[in-house]
């Protein structure tokens, strides 16, 4: 949405003949609002009119890990405005107040609260008929600097759709953020001028990333979990809930367990404690059952009915569990098909790093699918499947992971005369599925470097609790029972 809205015009006091210089000091408060929806680039349609593949690779360059890292034409000032986005977002975590949990800390404008990414400030001369009238002057001033204006707004547009998805994919441990965006720039114009027909117009436009307007947008959503983020005690009971349930989830991932010990219990607890949202599945809309189900706190809470998960949901816990035990993941988005005759549909999952320096994808949702009148969190069909998989993994007829999930984050939406993307390659998987070192999988489930009663008394507990390990999975069945039980004993007498 674009709107124009001008504000009071004033003039100052002319000075002098026709020979002498006047000063005009003409301040215009026109303001120029518009809007960006990042859903809709995550999940936009490739072969989409309004959507082109812009990004231009650059050839023989070094894999870069995050969104930021990667763009390599975009400009400095939004560099630092994620910078001060994500510095701000730690900060609100830690219990504080910035603009981004209250906007009135911000600045104000005349219809809005806002950060100012940049403040622009330049001269340019300007020619008009001698013995115009001062309307006539004054759009001549301001048709010169317009040109100037245009192209910083043309460059922004450009940008921050890679602003927003640096942000989002990132950061999704801001949680309380919208993904529909508003920005835009306020001008603000003086004049300096001969009757003769010559003079100088001095522009100042300020480019804004807005977090409070007039016209009903703000920053902060209102229906997550039952939250209202638009009021500081319910953003920070929600900060608390977010920081309590990251650390519920990670003191059961095995805190001197290896990598992949802590990344397989951290995708067991997603899975076995949530199901994917049934009302998405049965064709209601986002605007139905609200937006919940895309936010991280919808999967680190454990959810089954309306507030379950869709992929946003799982994807971004598994990152912001991934940070919290300080294992590198990204966030990857695509159109996602589980075999070669599906057209596929609008995904979002995980890439991770191992200890041996490879990449390898690990997809949550597609492991945790979702069964015909079961709405549990445990259904029974919950796998491993998808679970640090390399690029050429056949996942099923000959169809590789690759190829299931292309990667396609580089789309954004073309503006007219916009500034192609110049990025770096994401990491590359591993072509090969990860595979666990021996020890890991031999039966040494408390991994204490043997196998023994202490070890059977594991798939015992695990048994009775209904939990899950893939180290105590000694028949590689999907499930913990007396085989496996039995498969220890075995173990045991073997050695």
């Amino acid at each position: 949405m674009r709107q124009l809205l001008a504000l009071t015009l004033i003039v100052g006091a002319f000075v002098g003949t026709n020979a002498q210089e006047i000063h005009v000091e003409h301040i215009e408060g026109t303001t120029v609002t518009d809007t960006f929806d990042l859903r809709k680039f995550i999940y936009s349609d490739a072969k989409a009119g309004s959507v082109r593949a812009k990004a231009k690779r650059l050839a023989g360059s070094t894999p870069a890990v995050s969104y930021q890292e990667r763009i390599g034409n975009m400009p400095q000032y939004l560099h630092d405005f994620v910078n001060e986005f994500a510095r701000a977002t730690q900060e609100v975590l830690a219990g504080g107040d910035n603009w981004l949990s209250d906007p009135s800390l911000a600045q104000a404008a005349s219809n809005a609260y806002y950060y100012p990414l940049k403040v622009v400030s330049q001269s340019v001369p300007f020619t008009f008929p001698a013995g115009s009238d001062q309307n006539t002057i004054v759009q001549a001033a301001k048709d010169a600097c317009a040109p100037y204006i245009n192209a910083e707004y043309s460059e922004l547009k450009s940008f921050i759709p890679y602003a927003f998805l640096c942000i989002n994919f990132d950061h999704p441990e801001a949680f309380w953020v919208n993904l529909t965006y508003s920005y835009g720039y306020s001008s603000a114009y003086s004049f300096s001028y001969y009757p003769s027909g010559s003079g100088t117009a001095t522009y100042t436009l300020t480019l804004m990333f807005h977090l409070l307007t007039s016209g009903g947008y703000d920053i902060r959503n209102n229906g997550i979990q039952g939250y209202d983020f638009r009021y500081p005690e319910q953003l920070h009971s929600g900060v608390q809930f977010f920081k309590t349930s990251i650390k519920n989830i990670v003191d059961q991932c095995p805190a001197d367990g290896t990598r992949y010990e802590k990344l397989l219990a951290a995708h067991d607890w997603l899975t076995l404690h949530n199901c994917y949202n049934p009302f998405f599945t049965q064709g209601y809309s986002k605007d139905q059952i609200g937006d919940t189900p895309w936010s991280p706190l919808s999967a680190l809470e454990g959810n089954t009915g309306q507030k379950a998960p869709v992929c946003e949901g799982y994807s971004r816990a598994f990152k912001v569990l991934c940070k919290e035990m300080g294992i590198p993941c990204i966030l990857m988005s695509g159109n996602a098909r589980s075999n070669a005759q599906s057209k596929g549909e609008g995904h979002m999952w995980d890439y991770v790093q191992m200890e041996d320096g490879r990449w390898y994808a690990v997809d949550v949702t597609w492991d945790d699918p979702i069964i015909g009148g079961t709405n549990s969190a445990i259904s029974g069909q919950e796998s491993h499947k998808w679970f640090l998989t390399g690029s050429q993994t056949d996942m099923g007829g000959g169809f590789a992971f690759i190829d299931s999930h292309p990667e396609e984050w580089s789309r954004y939406y073309e503006t007219e005369g916009g500034t192609p993307w110049q990025t770096l390659p994401g990491p590359e998987l591993s072509s090969a599925a990860y595979t666990p070192k021996q020890e890991d999988l031999a039966g040494d489930i408390n991994a204490d470097g043997k196998v023994d009663i202490a070890d059977a008394v594991c798939i015992l507990n695990m048994m009775a609790e209904g939990t899950y390990s893939l180290q105590a999975d000694i028949n590689a069945d999907d499930k913990i029972d007396i085989a496996d039980f039995v498969s220890i004993l075995n173990l045991m007498a073997e050695q």
